[in-house]
């Protein structure tokens, strides 16, 4: 089976691939491909010849819409370019490789897309429909009202009592993409990206799950998509201003997706960022 490990960035976070690269090769073992995307309006900025020893391959799709965010671009991984490989895995930069990446392919359903629980409804996916009076953008409660569009096919009762995912770890079938999918994910864009206006927050997530909501599955809880710590500090991201040391026992875990606020180049995360910064170094 042929698989391929893929993430997408646009050229200001370019840098960070280096050690991404490093680290699911040497840390996770990752023995299959790996593919960087990479918007079309920066192909001309990048050197591959920089990163000719990392044995990697670049993509470069074109956006299809209006304020087309670089969080946009995940959905690419279902774009026909993909197709050369039986099975894709999309892991955000901002990780951590943990362990040995083991994902089971061979009992895995090609017709079935994985990823792992949100903890929220599909309801909480969308936007607020008026900002939260505290300002708290992590607010759990189904009650705050979101920004709901009248053809998205379910009740707000349905959508309060139906899960959904996080987009920080990803994996499908090719079949899918010969299934067609990105042309649904394209229409959903259009629809409640560009003319509903209902997913400025979470964006490429809320059109993923309202375009595969009846065909996910747990992708597994190896892999990390919400650090403790964060629930630990109560998202008063203050508290890492004169850093953080995490000391969290992930025995067990494969890869850690550590978030924007606590990325692992960012020197505050005392645990991580020498690990980081020797990947990032190396030659």
């Amino acid at each position: 089976m042929k698989k391929v490990l893929v993430a997408y960035t646009d050229y200001n976070y370019l840098k960070y691939v280096r050690a991404w690269v490093h680290g699911a090769r040497d840390i996770g073992k990752w023995d299959g491909d790996i593919v960087v995307i990479i918007p079309y309006c920066d192909k001309v900025k990048v050197e591959e010849k920089e990163f000719s020893d990392l044995d990697i391959k670049f993509f470069y799709p074109k956006e299809f819409g209006p304020n087309f965010y670089i969080h946009y671009y995940k959905l690419f991984i279902f774009d026909d370019y993909f197709k050369q490989w039986d099975w894709v895995f999309h892991v955000d930069l901002d990780v951590v490789f943990y362990s040995k990446i083991e994902l089971g392919l061979s009992e895995r359903n090609e017709n079935l897309f994985y990823a792992n629980n949100d903890g929220i409804s599909l309801y909480q996916q969308f936007d607020y429909k008026d900002e939260p009076i505290d300002g708290d953008i992590f607010d759990a409660f189904a009650m705050t009202p979101r920004k709901i569009p009248v053809d998205v096919g379910y009740t707000k009762e349905v959508l309060k009592k139906t899960s959904s995912f996080q987009g920080c770890f990803l994996l499908l079938n090719k079949k899918l993409i010969i299934d067609g999918y990105l042309e649904e994910l394209k229409q959903n864009y259009w629809k409640y990206a560009v003319y509903e206006k209902c997913c400025e927050r979470l964006r490429d997530q809320v059109i993923l799950n309202l375009t595969l909501k009846d065909i996910w599955s747990d992708l597994g809880e190896e892999f990390v998509g919400k650090i403790p710590f964060m629930e630990e500090i109560e998202w008063d991201i203050s508290k890492l201003e004169n850093g953080y040391y995490d000391d969290y026992d992930y025995t067990g875990k494969s890869i850690l997706h550590m978030g924007r606020y606590l990325a692992p180049w960012d020197k505050n995360n005392l645990r991580f960022y020498p690990i980081w910064k020797e990947y990032n170094d190396r030659v």
